[in-house]
């Protein structure tokens, strides 16, 4: 095997926190995702696997097992060390859909937080160890929030707000309800979750375009405080008028 010198590479792509992540287009086949790490570089599958490995021909160890419980006899439940594998595999999972949040990539953060959280379902159904369920779910209030937040900015970049702010408060709403999970890291990050979901809504409903009815309410609020009795009648009427069409 021939090893390769990759400084040419590092020279061109100089490292800068704030710019450390960037989709490349590859000779070989579909693009990819790299990231400038401060001594290298790193390099993920957009689709499939993150590392591109498929265990037993299937997409990923969570498809291998989901298969194994459903068609074989005799795996009834997860073995502590398949546990393991995917909770590591989960972590890969983890590292592209932060990445891809990054550059805007909304649709595969989706994709991904959504299937992490379908593998925290899986060990919670199928494994007999308390650890093991507890070391993934202790991490479903970040991925409930990433997964809200990705899905509320891609609404807001088509200039759906409304149904930006209501994907928001349904995830609120699921984190508040989610049961206690006897770990630090669940409590902080639920905490933390829903103070920034709660902030996102805010900034959102900001956003909303206010409707004309609204609109002449505060034209009728400031001819009131300017004293402009005449010009506050004719937008009473007006909000009359706009109040009847709405029957």
């Amino acid at each position: 095997m021939t090893h390769i010198d990759i400084s040419e590479i590092l020279a061109e792509w100089p490292y800068d926190p704030a710019r450390n992540v960037r989709r490349v287009a590859s000779a070989a086949g579909p693009d990819r995702l790299q990231v400038r790490l401060p001594l290298g570089l790193e390099q993920y599958e957009l689709d499939g696997r993150p590392d591109g490995f498929r265990p037993e021909g299937f997409e990923s160890c969570l498809e291998l097992f989901e298969h194994r419980i459903k068609h074989e006899a005799g795996q009834a439940e997860l073995t502590p060390a398949d546990c393991t594998r995917l909770h590591e595999e989960g972590v890969l999972y983890y590292f592209r859909y932060y990445l891809c949040f990054q550059i805007g990539d909304f649709k595969r953060v989706i994709r991904d937080t959504e299937r992490n959280l379908r593998m925290f379902d899986f060990v919670g159904a199928h494994s007999p160890r308390k650890r093991d369920r507890v070391r993934v779910d202790q991490h479903r209030p970040y991925v409930l929030r990433m997964l809200a937040s990705a899905k509320a900015l891609k609404l807001s970049a088509d200039e759906k707000f409304a149904d930006a702010v209501a994907a928001l408060e349904n995830a609120l709403e699921t984190i508040q309800a989610l049961t206690d999970v006897p770990a630090k890291t669940f409590r902080l990050e639920r905490e933390r979750s829903l103070s920034v979901l709660a902030g996102m809504v805010r900034e959102i409903r900001a956003k909303i375009p206010p409707s004309e009815q609204e609109r002449v309410r505060e034209r009728l609020s400031r001819a009131v405080r300017d004293e402009d009795y005449e010009r506050a009648a004719r937008l009473r009427d007006v909000l009359k008028r706009m109040d009847k069409g709405d029957e």
